[in-house]
C-alpha cells in the first residue's frame, strides 16, 4: 500500500518574505522540500492541506510550479477542519505547524510531525 504524505501550507511549507519596499513573496523551508524529496523517492503520494478558501488555490499552484514540487493534490478546506479530508486521502504522515490540527489528526490515527519556524519540534 502506498504511504500517503499530506502537509499544511502555510507557514510549513510556504513562508512570507519581504522582498523590500513592502512587496512579499513566498518562500518555502528547505526542510520541508527535503522530506517531499524523500518521500517522493520512496514512492510517497504527496498532497498538500490547507486552511485557505477555495479562491487562494492559484497561489498554491503558483507556488507548487514554481519549486516543481511532486504533489499529487491540493485541497483547500475554507476553514473547516482538516482530519476529515486528511481520512479521505488516507494519510498515512500529516505535517502542520498548528498544535491543534495535529492532535485532531493524532486523535484520528494518523501520524504526525510538527513543524515551527523552519524546524521540526
Amino acid at each position: 500500500m502506498k504511504r500517503v504524505v499530506t502537509i499544511d501550507f502555510d507557514e510549513t511549507l510556504a513562508t512570507e518574505k519581504s522582498t523590500g519596499w513592502g512587496g512579499r513573496s513566498l518562500v518555502a523551508y528547505q526542510a520541508i522540500l527535503d522530506l517531499i524529496n524523500k518521500e517522493h523517492k520512496q514512492g510517497s503520494e504527496i498532497h498538500i492541506v490547507s486552511f485557505r478558501s477555495e479562491k487562494e488555490r492559484p497561489e498554491v499552484e503558483r507556488f507548487v510550479r514554481m519549486y516543481n514540487l511532486p504533489i499529487k493534490s491540493i485541497v483547500c478546506t475554507n476553514l473547516q477542519s482538516k482530519t476529515p479530508y486528511l481520512l479521505k486521502l488516507g494519510s498515512n504522515l500529516h505535517v502542520d505547524d498548528m498544535k491543534f490540527a495535529l492532535d485532531d489528526a493524532k486523535e484520528a490515527g494518523i501520524e504526525t510531525l510538527h513543524f515551527k519556524e523552519g524546524k521540526f519540534i
